[in-house]
């Protein structure tokens, strides 16, 4: 009985250090098992980067106007991923294993041209976008399903994700939030918000030397809280009312430069519903609009 009992414990031991090679193998490698259903995806733990191997077929699927809101042309840097990391400089791109390969190809195309809109809107070349290789791109590729449309996660690089039923709209947002952090590191060289992890509505830009990166990011705040003589927004009030993660720093900034970029595409007459989508807990427009040359002089550190 005891010989039997040895031979399963040996035998189970085998079979998870089997499953354990088979999903390291899986990890390393970054492709799927050789099965008909599954060739040609890319799975959540395989990451497209200059000069890696990508699945090129399904780069002539069907491209829907429904995602972007337009027709654009059919580059190859908005189809390609190996050539979208290489075009935008980004960390790199990665692909959720529930996402068929239309969604693939429609979400890379939506992102990647969007990006050439934001760069255009911030005037800063396509190829700063990717902040110098530290941007990933994840697509319906990290978390288990939760109610958030989009995130971005600080470490150890700076990932946008956009989830596959909800990510549309939301990368202006997310993008707002690389910035944010960008920004921290070029001036203290570790992670962290530079426009502030607290949630304080009070602002004293003179407090700071004028041309630092906190006079601007509290010329932004003193612009969206206070009117010229002093007294309270009416978006000031509307924020006391809000959840305490609405009023956060970070997320307003996100939310200000999202606002920012609507206005931007407003002006250059630029037609785009992936980048933004009219959250209404941003900023209203006559505030943003304000704070813009702040914005802009922020735009400019962070890509310098």
């Amino acid at each position: 009985m005891k010989k039997d009992g040895k031979i399963i414990l040996w035998l189970a031991s085998g079979f998870i250090a089997l499953k354990w090679w088979q999903n390291n193998q899986q990890s390393l490698s970054g492709f799927p098992p050789m099965e008909t259903e599954n060739i040609g995806k890319i799975y959540d733990s395989y990451t497209v980067r200059s000069g890696s191997r990508v699945d090129r077929y399904w780069m002539d699927m069907k491209i829907y106007v429904r995602y972007l809101g337009r027709k654009e042309d059919l580059r190859k840097h908005f189809l390609d991923p190996q050539t979208a990391v290489e075009h935008f400089n980004l960390h790199g791109i990665e692909f959720g294993n529930w996402m068929n390969q239309e969604e693939r190809a429609n979400f890379l195309f939506a992102t990647m041209v969007s990006f050439a809109d934001m760069a255009k809107a911030m005037n800063i070349a396509q190829n700063k976008i990717g902040l110098k290789q530290k941007l990933q791109m994840s697509f319906g590729a990290r978390g288990s399903g939760g109610h958030a449309a989009a995130f971005y996660a600080r470490k150890p690089y700076a990932l946008i994700n956009l989830t596959k039923p909800h990510g549309r709209g939301t990368l202006a947002h997310e993008y707002g939030h690389a910035l944010d952090e960008h920004l921290h590191l070029k001036a203290y060289n570790r992670g962290g918000m530079a426009s502030g992890e607290g949630k304080s509505r009070q602002t004293d830009p003179d407090s700071f030397p004028k041309d630092s990166m906190e006079y601007l990011f509290e010329r932004v705040f003193h612009i969206l809280y206070r009117k010229e003589n002093g007294e309270p927004t009416s978006f000031y009030e509307v924020q006391e009312e809000r959840p305490g993660y609405f009023q956060r720093r970070r997320e307003v900034w996100a939310r200000t430069f999202d606002m920012y970029m609507e206005i931007r595409f407003e002006d250059l007459g630029i037609r785009n519903s992936w980048a933004i989508n009219g959250d209404p807990m941003r900023p209203p427009k006559r505030l943003v609009r304000k704070a813009i040359p702040f914005i802009q002089r922020l735009i400019k550190r962070a890509f310098a």
